[in-house]
C-alpha cells in the first residue's frame, strides 16, 4: 500500500534531488521561485522545512546531492551555483566562485 505526498495548490516542485542515505527529498518551488523545501519520503513524517535559496529573480533551476559531504547544491536562472550544508551547523547558503586560482565560496545572505 503506497501513500502518496500531495503539495496543495500552494506549491509547483520545479526541480528535485533525493537523500537516499536519510529518506529525504528536497524540491524548489516553482510559485514562490525563491524557495526550497524537503520532506521525509515517508509523507507522514510532513514537511522538514523550507529554507530562502534566491531572490533578486535569481530561482534555482537545478538541484543535486552530494552524500559524501550532505551538501545540497542548486544552479540558479542567473548561472550562479549555490550550496547549503543539509547536516547542522554551518546551515548558510553559500555561492561558488570560479577564479584562476580554483573554487572558492561565500555566504550570500539569502
Amino acid at each position: 500500500n503506497e501513500t502518496v505526498r500531495t503539495l496543495g495548490s500552494n506549491s509547483l516542485p520545479e526541480s528535485l534531488a533525493v537523500d537516499e542515505a536519510n529518506c529525504m527529498v528536497y524540491w524548489s518551488d516553482g510559485i514562490s521561485m525563491t524557495t526550497i523545501s524537503s520532506g521525509h519520503m515517508d509523507p507522514t513524517q510532513g514537511v522538514a522545512s523550507t529554507f530562502s535559496a534566491g531572490g533578486n529573480n535569481d530561482f534555482p533551476t537545478t538541484m543535486w546531492h552530494e552524500p559524501q559531504e550532505n551538501m545540497l547544491y542548486w544552479g540558479t536562472s542567473k548561472s550562479r551555483i549555490h550550496r547549503r550544508f543539509l547536516g547542522g551547523a554551518p546551515a548558510a547558503v553559500q555561492e561558488l566562485t570560479w577564479s584562476q586560482s580554483g573554487w572558492s565560496y561565500y555566504i550570500t545572505g539569502i
